[in-house]
């Protein structure tokens, strides 16, 4: 079925197995909601002392989710590619 699919097999679909491909709509469907992910940047390097932006994001009516291993006392370098963030 098509109702549930993916860029990477959308793509594949499209040389390799036409008639899935020919099932895939020419227009997505209206999405039913929305999200964001954003990258946490550090502009500093060191040991962290606290973390009173994380504490505010926190108690955002939007906030969902932290994905961090950083915590007080970590050290952190300056975030200069997706290998640094400091947080998703």
């Amino acid at each position: 079925s098509a109702s549930s699919y993916s860029q990477p097999d959308v793509a594949v679909s499209s040389h390799v197995d036409g008639p899935a491909f020919d099932k895939i709509p020419a227009v997505y469907p209206k999405f039913k909601a929305a999200g964001q992910t954003v990258m946490l940047v550090s502009f500093f390097r060191g040991a962290v002392r606290s973390m009173p932006g994380y504490e505010k994001m926190k108690r955002l009516a939007s906030f969902v989710a932290l994905q961090t291993p950083i915590g007080v006392g970590s050290k952190v370098e300056l975030t200069v590619d997706l290998f640094t963030a400091v947080g998703v």
